[in-house]
């Protein structure tokens, strides 16, 4: 997995958007088409607007939708992929809508020839497009399946306006599943949000698992992650201290001083050991030999008096 970081999300979206334009050029150069599927996240919808601004020979590009909703409810996601098609100005586009009722007649398209980009987000939850923690496994056997919808994502339908209550949300959706989006080429992910800071960490650096379905996106030799630099986790690192073989002195202290105090290096060691530095030699430079009479017996007792600490603890 390669990781890119923007400043922030428009920069983010413009980036990322300018990228797969160069794939899709690049696909059509080799192969006269380009077969692209988009989610309908708030990521991918964002990233899509700055698609539709870019020269691209959107004749020559097959789009697949990536999940539909289930019952009466079906036309929500329809809808949102029918709204981005209209960013395109009318420009001709081969479209192929996936039909909850028809999942392998759907798969059977996508098996005609390689998918050769694929872009979503990851929700809150570490799911990529519907593939929930409960549902997502790279041995499925299905390309394309209808799984059960999480409560949290039924309750986010109605908060957002897009469902009346949670009795009128739909309950199932359709969804390409891993193994199909890890069959394409390219693999896009973009996250903006803030919020998803710990749901990327467990995705870079957790472990490769279906508990985090992100994750597994790491096991793909051609995915791009797309990251806003407030969502990029700090990881914990725990590593050896360092050893320093010749410290003349540190922090405004010098171990030559003749005003040298036995507090002085004391504060020394404090903020040298606060850099990770685990042990160190103390050094002096050339100086007349009352300077040394005075500054060795200090650092001596400093370095006997620390090792005396260390034993006892």
């Amino acid at each position: 997995m390669k990781l890119h970081v923007a400043n922030d999300p428009a920069a983010l979206y413009q980036q990322a958007a300018l990228q797969i334009a160069s794939t899709i050029s690049e696909t059509i150069a080799v192969k006269a088409q380009c077969r692209f599927a988009v989610a309908t996240d708030i990521s991918a919808v964002a990233l899509w607007k700055e698609l539709s601004t870019l020269s691209i020979d959107w004749q020559r590009v097959i789009l697949f939708q990536m999940s539909d909703y289930v019952g009466k409810d079906s036309t929500v996601l329809r809808q949102q992929f029918a709204d981005m098609l209209k960013l395109l100005n009318g420009e001709p586009l081969q479209v192929r809508l996936l039909d909850p009722t028809r999942c392998d007649d759907f798969a059977s398209q996508l098996l005609l020839d390689d998918i050769d980009i694929v872009c979503f987000g990851v929700g809150s939850s570490g799911q990529i497009v519907f593939n929930f923690a409960e549902v997502a496994t790279c041995a499925d056997e299905q390309l394309v399946k209808v799984v059960r919808l999480e409560d949290s994502h039924r309750e986010q339908l109605v908060s957002n306006g897009q469902c009346s209550s949670l009795e009128e949300a739909p309950t199932h959706v359709a969804t390409w599943t891993i193994p199909a989006i890890l069959r394409a080429q390219h693999v896009v992910v973009v996250v903006a949000e803030q919020e998803k800071e710990s749901v990327v960490s467990k995705m870079l650096y957790g472990a490769l698992t279906e508990e985090c379905p992100a994750s597994l996106l790491r096991s793909h030799d051609n995915c791009l992650l797309w990251l806003s630099k407030t969502v990029v986790p700090q990881p914990e690192l725990s590593i050896p201290g360092l050893i320093d073989l010749q410290v003349n002195g540190y922090h405004g202290i010098d171990f030559t001083s003749r005003d040298l105090t036995l507090a002085d290096v004391e504060h020394a060691c404090t903020e040298l050991f606060a850099t990770g530095v685990a042990a160190f030699l103390p050094t002096v430079v050339t100086a007349p030999p009352e300077v040394y009479e005075h500054v060795l017996p200090i650092v001596w007792f400093v370095i006997v008096y620390s090792n005396e600490r260390s034993l006892q603890k």
